[in-house]
C-alpha cells in the first residue's frame, strides 16, 4: 500500500513539473532586438542600446495597467495585457523612460 502511494506521488510530481514547464514556456516571451517587455513592475531589459533611427517596442505581459513615458519625448496610451507601444529614436543620447502609474519602474534607451 505504501509503495503504491509512493508511485502515485512520484508520477504526480512528474506530471506537475511537466505542466509547470509548459506554463513557463508560454509565459516567457522571447524578445527580438529593440524589444522591451513589461512584466509586473519591471521593464526587461532595463537598458538597451540602439542606433539612431531604430524603433523600440514595449510589450505589456501582465494584468496591471502601465503607461510608458519619456519626459518631453513620448507618452503611450494605457497599456493592458498584450498591448504594445513603439517609439522611433532619431537622435543619439540617453533616454530615461518610466511608467507614469508606477514611477519606480524605470528604464533607459541609449541611442548611438
Amino acid at each position: 500500500m505504501k509503495r503504491g502511494l509512493l508511485v502515485v506521488l512520484v508520477i504526480s510530481l512528474f506530471l506537475i513539473s511537466g505542466c509547470a514547464s509548459k506554463v513557463a514556456e508560454k509565459v516567457a516571451i522571447p524578445l527580438e532586438s529593440n524589444q522591451i517587455s513589461i512584466n509586473h513592475f519591471v521593464f526587461e531589459p532595463k537598458e538597451i542600446i540602439i542606433n539612431a533611427g531604430d524603433t523600440v517596442t514595449w510589450t505589456h505581459n501582465n494584468t496591471l495597467v502601465h503607461i510608458v513615458v519619456s519626459q518631453d519625448l513620448f507618452e503611450s496610451k494605457k497599456l493592458n495585457n498584450g498591448n504594445k507601444t513603439t517609439f522611433t529614436f532619431t537622435k543619439p543620447g540617453e533616454y530615461i523612460y518610466y511608467c507614469s502609474i508606477h514611477p519606480s519602474m524605470k528604464g533607459k534607451v541609449i541611442v548611438k
